[in-house]
């Protein structure tokens, strides 16, 4: 169904970047805001992020920023900062990393995936992005981050031959970040290769993340009529692999003028079934916005036929629930909330009427407490399974459903699109 392929990586030298990576790798360019990119940058001088845009313009894109990218990794490679092995492989990637206090560890294989065929996506994109990965690879035919995608092992056959891979020797790079711990090891033996390819290849891959830069390379290769650019690099992880982690992404509304969050509610409202509801009293300090978050997480779910989430304003908290799938129920949801925006901006032209997509409930909770937000809305996470169940199935899901945490990192190892 799928054809995964070993390639050539390029890769920062340790010689000359010092022997933990964790100082020149980021993460991708849709994580970065511009505060966050600017300490990355400072961070040290040859950070990925110089070459993964992340800091744009106010005005919209620049193409010199495309440019620069382009001459900065011309030069590196030119210098030996980045490094590319002799020979092609396959890459075992161990992520490590805590989450509400817990360590889990996901298990990669790294290689070039062939978009052809049997890649499905899972979310809708958005056109500015798709545009800014284009002239990026355009500029530099670089790609500094993979794609993370999802496919099945139900036999767990090739966990198996990753743990051997992982078990012959110590990992050939490794990269220390706070709370994060990355690890490479070259896949040298072809018969384990070969063996992976076929396990892999025996069904679709669901793209998790890098949506638009898939997009992107499928364009890029109608664009030069070059099938070989019909290709990214992937980071490919089992569905059942226990380090992945699948985040809601929540939707907060702020900037609405007074008595707008009541207006919203009461659209959402008629368009959901209620099943509880409760005055909003978080109480103060951070433990008791994570005592509220705890609850309400244990009333929000999304399993068989119906899905249930949440609706907390500064008055009160809804718990709603629909009959019928997540996919719907987010398409209705986002539907009110852009809908009733348009409508205060209409009436109050100067209203921000802002809409964010975050992940961190109790901090939100905390925000609708003080007044900084005014609407919170928390869907339910989606399981990795049900998010392949449904990319089989043709079902895109709404932009910004799903977050997988943590996200694949730019710069541990990268693509030359010219190899």
């Amino acid at each position: 169904m799928v054809k995964l392929m070993p390639f050539r990586a390029v890769y920062y030298d340790p010689g000359k970047v010092g022997a933990d990576l964790g100082d020149v790798i980021a993460p991708p360019y849709d994580v970065v805001d511009a505060e966050e990119g600017k300490r990355l940058a400072d961070r040290h001088p040859k950070n990925v992020v110089r070459l993964e845009l992340t800091i744009p313009p106010p005005g919209g894109q620049d193409p010199a920023l495309y440019e620069n990218a382009a001459r900065l990794w011309r030069a590196w490679r030119r210098e030996g900062v980045l490094a590319i092995d002799s020979e092609p492989s396959l890459y075992l990637c161990e992520h490590e990393f805590e989450w509400q206090g817990t360590t889990f560890t996901r298990t990669a294989v790294m290689g070039l995936l062939d978009l052809s065929e049997g890649v499905l996506p899972h979310e809708e994109t958005m056109a500015h992005a798709r545009e800014d990965r284009m002239n990026l690879l355009r500029a530099s035919h670089a790609l500094p981050s993979p794609m993370l995608g999802l496919y099945e092992d139900p036999s767990g056959k090739v966990a198996s031959m990753l743990a051997c891979v992982r078990a012959a020797s110590g990992p050939d790079l490794t990269a220390t970040l706070p709370a994060e711990a990355l690890r490479v090891w070259r896949i040298r033996d072809d018969a384990s290769s070969a063996a992976i390819v076929q396990a892999v290849g025996s069904g679709p891959v669901v793209i998790a993340d890098g949506h638009h830069r898939c997009e992107s390379m499928k364009r890029l290769a109608w664009e030069t009529g070059d099938p070989r650019r019909m290709r990214i690099l992937a980071a490919l992880v089992s569905a059942s692999d226990p380090g992945v982690v699948v985040l809601p992404t929540h939707r907060v509304v702020a900037g609405w003028p007074e008595g707008a969050d009541a207006d919203l509610v009461d659209r959402v409202l008629s368009a959901f079934d209620v099943i509880d509801t409760r005055p909003f009293t978080p109480g103060s300090g951070e433990d008791a916005a994570r005592r509220l978050w705890t609850w309400l997480r244990s009333r929000i779910s999304c399993s068989g036929g119906g899905t249930s989430f949440a609706v907390v304003t500064r008055a009160s908290l809804w718990i709603l629930a629909y009959d019928g799938d997540t996919p719907e129920m987010l398409r209705r949801l986002d539907l009110e909330i852009a809908e009733e925006a348009v409508s205060r901006r209409k009436a109050v032209p100067d209203a921000a009427c802002e809409v964010a997509y975050t992940h961190n409930g109790p901090a939100e909770l905390a925000a609708i407490a003080s007044g900084r937000i005014q609407v919170a809305v928390f869907p339910p996470a989606i399981p990795a399974s049900e998010i392949l169940k449904k990319a089989r199935e043709g079902c895109l899901f709404p932009r910004k459903t799903t977050y997988f945490l943590p996200k694949a990192p730019a710069g541990l190892l990268m693509w030359d699109l010219d190899d």
